[in-house]
């Protein structure tokens, strides 16, 4: 199954590629009213599912750049900024006004859709808003299958996020999530290599959905991957780290290991208490288990 060419995309003909753009356009034009306005609850994971935004800004170019087209990359720039001072409302309202002002000159900018719809799908999801997160994420990934500009590591990111939202909403029906995660997990094996972060999120992700089927010992196989992964390319004292050795300690005891179990919860709460303080939730859960 991982080895199947299905993961990866079709070439589509450019008469196909252009009568498809038009409808997402189409479908886009009417998008921009849909999603929820933000709560006022925005709560982001101490640790990384592969679902935030983690963008730079964009250059601009005067001597190619249109004026409508420098103002989408000026608004989505601000977006980041906001992100950056937890200014969450206002950030969407800038990544929305871009998305806007891109629809209304027309201008199919695939890179672009696809950055706006992340990251406003990215706010959504620390919202718990996953109808509206959901949304964007799907609408970006048909966005980026249509088109020739957008990478195979951006396609991976967007069924990881697809993916990660079924399983917030659906945690008793993990096999959709299954599947996405293991798209997105050999796009990322074919164009990154073995040993990257995101393919270790990918697998935490993956390892997961497994656990929750009752597949202990493959899930065990899959965070083992991913714990190692993360080691050699955060550190030793990263928290995702820590999440995976959690994770791991959870699989043990299910197995019956209780002795291995507990080494990884004890690494779990050595490298949580750093980070987080000893008076974290996840710190006296942890404490619970042991």
């Amino acid at each position: 199954l991982l080895s199947s060419d299905k993961w990866l995309r079709h070439t589509p003909t450019p008469e196909h590629r252009a009568s498809k753009r038009q409808r997402i356009l189409s479908r886009a034009l009417s998008f921009i009213s849909l999603p929820e306005p933000l709560g006022r609850d925005f709560k982001s994971s101490d640790y990384d599912e592969g679902i935030n935004m983690i963008a730079k800004c964009l250059p601009i170019d005067v001597a190619v750049e249109d004026a409508t087209h420098s103002k989408a990359i000026i608004l989505f720039n601000l977006g980041v900024v906001h992100v950056a001072l937890k200014q969450f409302a206002t950030a969407l309202s800038c990544f929305t006004q871009r998305f806007e002002a891109l629809c209304a000159a027309k201008l199919v900018t695939p890179s672009l859709f696809v950055l706006s719809l992340h990251s406003m799908g990215s706010l959504y999801f620390n919202c718990g808003l996953y109808g509206a997160s959901t949304q964007c994420f799907e609408q970006a990934l048909e966005i980026a299958d249509s088109s020739n500009d957008i990478d195979e590591e951006q396609i991976a990111s967007l069924l990881n996020c697809i993916g990660v939202l079924h399983f917030h909403k659906h945690p008793n029906e993990a096999g959709k999530s299954e599947a996405l995660f293991r798209r997105a997990l050999y796009i990322q094996r074919t164009r990154l290599g073995s040993i990257d972060s995101s393919v270790a999120t990918t697998l935490n992700n993956l390892g997961r959905v497994t656990c929750i089927a009752g597949r202990f010992k493959e899930a065990l196989s899959v965070y083992q991957e991913a714990f190692d992964i993360r080691v050699k390319a955060l550190g030793n004292d990263h928290l995702d780290v820590a999440a995976t050795a959690y994770n791991i300690g959870q699989t043990l005891q299910q197995l019956g290991d209780y002795d291995s179990a507990l080494e990884y919860y004890d690494r779990f709460i050595n490298i949580a208490t750093a980070k987080l303080g000893r008076l974290h939730i996840d710190v006296a859960l942890t404490l619970k288990c042991v």
